[in-house]
């Protein structure tokens, strides 16, 4: 499936991509800088994502027509967004972080955050000391559903980064 982490700095993910049981790519774009609404206020955020990519390309399109992760209008959620298809998370330029699964609903969401079938394995690894690009690294060793390259948004600078910037020191792959 995926991992997505943020450690509070970094927000990073897996590049694999898979279609039923075949990898076929290792350059899947997970992290994804939009603009959309959160509480009514336009906000530029990154959303991370995990699962299937048809829903979170509905997800981003919902975002970009002026969907709101905290509408109290049933008519505001995504009907072709099926349960358990997608999750993940949106890390806010002001500084805060909500989760969500296939019903769009925002949930506030404490720091380190995770999501994905490698998100254990990754969150287990911040605990222990690495940063979101780390913590990546060792849930692709351990994770079939997470591989192909890492990417990284650096919260502070508010720019995509090259991963290897982060000073981190990645286990052998």
């Amino acid at each position: 499936m995926t991992t997505i982490v943020f450690d509070g700095r970094y927000i990073a993910a897996d590049g694999r991509c898979t279609n039923g049981s075949m990898i076929v790519g290792k350059r899947a774009k997970k992290l994804h800088l939009v603009r959309g609404l959160v509480r009514g206020q336009e906000e530029e955020m990154v959303l991370a994502g995990a699962g299937n990519f048809e829903g979170l390309t509905l997800v981003l399109n919902w975002l970009e027509q002026g969907g709101d992760f905290f509408s109290k209008d049933p008519e505001s959620t995504i009907p072709a967004v099926k349960d358990g298809e997608i999750e993940g998370f949106v890390v806010t330029k002001s500084g805060e972080c909500f989760a969500f699964e296939s019903g769009l609903v925002g949930l506030e969401q404490e720091v380190p955050a995770m999501g994905g079938s490698g998100g254990v394995f990754a969150m287990a690894a911040m605990l222990a000391g690495k940063n979101a690009v780390g913590a990546v690294h060792v849930a692709m060793q351990l994770d079939i559903g997470s591989g192909g390259e890492v990417s990284c948004f650096d919260t502070q600078k508010w720019a995509f980064i090259d991963p290897n910037d982060t000073l981190e020191i990645h286990p052998a792959i």
